[in-house]
């Protein structure tokens, strides 16, 4: 298939968020191609989330810089109307769709296949957590339907080792997909670092952080079982930073276990304080009993933070964020005694800690919209063809 020099591409994803708006702007820029976005919701004045347990609204810029645009309407037959001109008006060459199980992926995907579009799907589902409940009738059908779409698809954008097993899993070949990333802003957590405490220069010793949000899911639970294990004699303090409804469970856990003078629960940063809370962090841990590409992991490793992730997570793996060991540590997700003997390691020993902690600052400068913007052009050379 041959496109035109400058091919025309159309961004679709759910609403605004703050990890990819500065890509937008780096791709609106991008001398091999013309790039737009169009919004399901626009979301300007924030959103309720239920996880946070709160309104949240982002405090940086999310929409300026690149060309984008929103569907409009009340009502599900009007927004397809608006969506189905809003994507005619844009004429794209190629369509970059976030997901496919949202109702704008769904219509993104049917007017790619019926207009002969060239569609790349990008996303952050992983082989470890493709299946679903609801039986093994379901997970066949599941995988029947995504070996459908990816047939149908030009190729996808993959964001890290179990992602793109996920999409050789479900057919699709492995030239036809591109490594790409989930981006953060790792210029700001990188100089975050530079301005951050030193390693073991707090009064309490060694920091040890958690940054999301406060839902069983994420696992706090078994980093508090953690540290519970290792409190005597040894110097450290924890801070959660999130919150939602979790919470006040996970404050009184803190207090049965005996470590409440040893963890401060910080509540909701928002995006302009993150860099300045990971910094001052010496580990951060990421306990997630379910989770797929955890942008803290890449922020805190930016920031100058060993980052000790849970196996359920997709953030490790060959040639990915997290080489145990080397740019972080993996434990046994679940397992709060393994996670004790990975945190008692790298307290009691400043020099392994000093290592990984380069290693992965390093590794994460690799992590910027620069990344982003660079496999999108790929995949729009060599998928479609130019």
């Amino acid at each position: 298939m041959n496109l035109p020099t400058n091919p025309r591409v159309l961004i679709v994803l759910e609403h605004p968020a703050q990890h990819f708006s500065e890509s937008f702007r780096l791709a609106a820029r991008s001398s091999k191609m013309d790039s737009s976005v169009l919004y399901w919701v626009d979301d300007e004045s924030g959103r309720i989330d239920p996880d946070f347990g709160m309104h949240i609204s982002w405090d940086v810029d999310l929409r300026s810089g690149y060309k984008w645009r929103k569907v409009e309407g009340s009502s599900f037959v009007k927004r397809t109307k608006s969506f189905r001109k809003a994507i005619r008006d844009c004429a794209p060459d190629v369509v970059i769709c976030f997901g496919w199980g949202t109702a704008v992926a769904r219509l993104t995907i049917a007017w790619c296949a019926l207009t002969r579009t060239p569609l790349l799907f990008y996303g952050d589902t992983t082989w470890q957590h493709s299946s679903r409940p609801g039986g093994r009738v379901r997970s066949i059908a599941r995988s029947l339907v995504l070996r459908f779409l990816f047939r149908i698809a030009a190729g996808a954008l993959s964001t890290g080792t179990f992602n793109r097993e996920f999409y050789i899993l479900h057919g699709v070949h492995p030239s036809r997909i591109i490594d790409g990333v989930c981006p953060v802003d790792v210029d700001t957590y990188s100089a975050a670092r530079n301005t951050g405490k030193s390693s073991g220069d707090s009064s309490d010793g060694i920091i040890i952080g958690f940054a999301g949000k406060l839902i069983q899911r994420k696992g706090v639970a078994d980093l508090l079982r953690a540290l519970a294990i290792v409190k005597e004699n040894l110097r450290w303090h924890a801070k959660i930073i999130g919150d939602g409804p979790e919470r006040d469970r996970l404050e009184k856990l803190s207090v049965e276990l005996g470590i409440v003078e040893r963890v401060s629960f910080v509540g909701f940063r928002n995006t302009s304080e993150m860099p300045h809370e990971l910094a001052s962090c010496d580990i951060v841990v990421v306990p997630s009993l379910l989770d797929m590409r955890v942008l803290v992991v890449a922020e805190a490793m930016a920031a100058g933070a060993v980052v000790v992730a849970s196996s359920n997570t997709a953030v490790w793996g060959r040639g990915d964020l997290i080489e145990d060991g080397v740019t972080g540590f993996v434990y046994r997700s679940g397992d709060a005694g393994h996670l004790a003997e990975v945190l008692r390691e790298l307290i009691v020993n400043p020099a392994r800690r000093a290592t990984i902690q380069e290693a992965g600052a390093k590794l994460a400068l690799g992590q910027g919209p620069e990344a982003l913007v660079a496999g999108l052009e790929r995949a729009v050379s060599v998928i479609c063809g130019e």
